[in-house]
């Protein structure tokens, strides 16, 4: 029952976007079917999570400051939406569990590299803890691109990336730059 409500409140949102939005999809192709997958992607608004998962057929696992989760309606619209709360500027063992519990499983784990939203255009270094779960799991990464001006009425882009893998020796140590 709780799956066919998510799926049904994520057509609901879709409907919505479609509505103030032109949202165009490229390249859904690109997705894997199955496996663990780290969707790596830029994050402007925060409606970005929702113009990215809402067609895709595979729950996304959204990782999400830990402020959202304090107070409790919107904790519980996250968690059943998928997201897990993550302490920024920490090292959060729970988030760090959360996730390669989920890569093992399966599932789409979705994480916004930079760690923040970052206007349209800038650039800032990503987080090291992107690249950490790229190694430690061995699991595809997804690069997902949103190109939008988030202004009603107007276009928005979500274009999916060829899936690819990091793959290191084992014994590789690699410092938080690298």
């Amino acid at each position: 029952m709780s799956e066919l409500l998510f799926v049904f409140v994520k057509n609901l949102i879709f409907a919505f976007l479609r509505i103030f939005y032109r949202v165009k999809l490229i390249d859904m192709e690109n997705i894997p079917k199955s496996e663990g997958v780290l969707l790596y992607a830029n994050h402007v608004s925060m409606v970005d999570m929702f113009f990215i998962s809402c067609k895709m057929k595979r729950r996304v696992h959204y990782m999400g400051k830990a402020s959202l989760f304090e107070n409790k309606i919107s904790a519980a619209i996250f968690r059943f939406l998928g997201a897990f709360p993550v302490k920024r500027g920490a090292g959060d063992v729970q988030a760090v569990k959360t996730v390669l519990r989920y890569i093992k499983q399966e599932k789409i784990v979705g994480i916004f590299p930079e760690g923040t939203r970052v206007r349209q255009g800038a650039r800032i270094k990503a987080k090291p803890g992107a690249a950490m779960f790229a190694v430690k799991t061995g699991a595809y990464i997804l690069p997902v691109r949103v190109q939008a001006s988030y202004k009603i009425f107007s276009e928005v882009k979500i274009i999916f990336g060829k899936p690819y893998k990091i793959q290191l020796d084992k014994d590789t140590k690699l410092s938080k730059e690298e």
